[in-house]
């Protein structure tokens, strides 16, 4: 015989419900109604019903609640890969593409995203194909203006070092 759910009691069955009104996030909504379920005394399988889930899915998602409140019954986007470069990869990257010097050195007259992912390999021994470079490119706002790879809103090269290097590291 499974044990009673503990949940914590500084939110009442009509609280929850009415802040499940409110949400606009139905998974979030479902979330709050089948702890109320649980709240007004309803069985493990009946509350999960409500839900939309499992029972022992209930049981983590009052673990949560119990942890971190209604705030914690939210989907989270996970973490996903972390990058392949690091930030100071990156930094100097920047100062690469900004360099015309640097093109010159490399005999290139435009960068490709192919060049690009040559130079990283090179330079930093990681293989990364032409679609995660231009993918990276775009998460550092470059666009790719036909002639060359830019900042996207016209800047210089140097300010978007500036602009992304609190981020970079």
């Amino acid at each position: 015989m499974a044990s009673a759910l503990f949940v914590r009691s500084d939110y009442t069955p009509d609280e929850l419900e009415a802040l499940a009104a409110r949400i606009a996030d139905k998974a979030h909504a479902r979330r709050l109604c089948a702890i109320a379920a649980v709240l007004k005394g309803a069985n493990r399988r009946a509350a999960a019903s409500i839900g939309g889930m499992q029972r022992q899915t209930l049981r983590d998602w009052v673990e949560r609640f119990n942890a971190e409140g209604p705030e914690g019954l939210i989907s989270r986007k996970p973490p996903g890969r972390p990058t392949k470069l690091s930030p100071g990869q990156k930094r100097e990257l920047i100062a690469i593409l900004a360099s015309p010097s640097v093109k010159l050195h490399y005999g290139v007259s435009r960068w490709r995203l192919a060049d690009i992912a040559s130079l990283i390999q090179s330079r930093y021994g990681v293989a990364l194909n032409a679609t995660s470079v231009g993918r990276m490119l775009r998460a550092l706002e470059f666009t790719d203006d036909g002639e060359q790879w830019s900042p996207a809103d016209g800047s210089s090269l140097s300010s978007v070092s500036q602009k992304w290097a609190p981020i970079l590291g």
